[in-house]
């Protein structure tokens, strides 16, 4: 599984820069779980995980040129409208995210107070319901 996860973090490195915060995220996790007293395995001691993040760190470096590139170019960047193209987000873009996945459509016909309702009543429901299966058994 290790040479899967090293693959796809690769693939995913390529395609988004914002994946670091993702391994970041994996790093905080595999810590977490190793300091855990009643674990009997330390995750950080396994040669398996330390092999799987070098190796992606390894294929990833023919990139990193572009990246110090696409870094220190980001004025003319702008300037030729390059980046900058997606409209900016803005508080009725959360509940008309859920309303889209539920419907297809994506609201704008629709008062913004609709889209929140309808987000904070799916957000409740699936809270209530979590809550009261979940009595027994928790994570």
């Amino acid at each position: 599984y290790l040479v899967a996860y090293a693959l796809l973090m690769t693939f995913s490195f390529y395609t988004h820069y914002f994946t670091i915060f993702v391994l970041i995220a994996h790093w905080i996790a595999v810590t977490i779980l190793s300091c855990q007293s009643h674990k009997t395995t330390c995750y950080l001691k396994l040669p398996g995980w330390w092999f799987a993040n070098l190796a992606i760190a390894v294929v990833y470096l023919p990139w990193l040129p572009v990246l110090f590139n696409l870094l220190t170019h980001m004025a003319q960047l702008r300037a030729g409208n390059d980046i900058g193209w997606i409209a900016p987000i803005t508080w009725r873009d959360l509940p008309a995210m859920y309303w889209h996945f539920f419907t297809g459509n994506n609201g704008q016909d629709f008062p913004a107070i609709i889209l929140w309702l309808a987000a904070g009543s799916f957000i409740g429901t699936v809270g209530r319901i979590s809550l009261c299966n979940g009595e027994n058994e928790r994570y």
